[in-house]
């Protein structure tokens, strides 16, 4: 292999490696946090369970099954996910009248402030990626965008 193509292979997994920033995000977070109750949950969050509380908030009120969909994931996960948050008094259940089987989700005004955090760090990172993209041309991010569309539907394991 040349060296340009091990090079680029070295970025591969590298990027994979570097995929998961979720304690960068965590510590953006609990610096950009004011309120002392949200900085103990904080400590005990994942990014996943901010994803499906943002979902929740978007939704309001909705059915795990609906936020499975959303997000693309097994109901079972959303089940537990769920559980934690209304644990942490970021949720609440409702039932509809006459009927205990199908639970509504709804974010408390903890569960809102947490929401509201959650989306400045996301527009933080929109405003840092505008600002590094800028520096390719048009010509350069379409060859990206191709890399990365090849990329993320091959896989290099090849199983006979």
């Amino acid at each position: 292999m040349d060296k340009i193509k091990k090079n680029i292979l070295d970025g591969y997994i590298k990027l994979i490696e570097k995929n998961n920033e979720e304690d960068k995000e965590k510590t953006w977070l609990i610096q950009n946090c004011k309120n002392e109750e949200l900085l103990i949950i904080l400590q005990d969050i994942t990014i996943l369970m901010l994803h499906v509380l943002d979902c929740i908030q978007k939704h309001q009120p909705v059915k795990g099954i609906t936020i499975a969909k959303e997000l693309n994931m097994q109901r079972g996960t959303i089940t537990k996910i769920s559980r934690k948050l209304v644990e942490k008094k970021l949720l609440n259940k409702e039932y509809l009248p006459n009927n205990n089987k199908e639970i509504y989700f709804k974010t408390t005004d903890l569960g809102n402030e947490l929401c509201n955090l959650h989306q400045m760090l996301h527009k933080e990172i929109n405003k840092n990626y505008v600002k590094f993209i800028e520096k390719y041309s048009n010509q350069e991010l379409l060859f990206l965008e191709k890399i990365l569309n090849d990329l993320s539907n091959t896989s290099f394991v090849k199983i006979d």
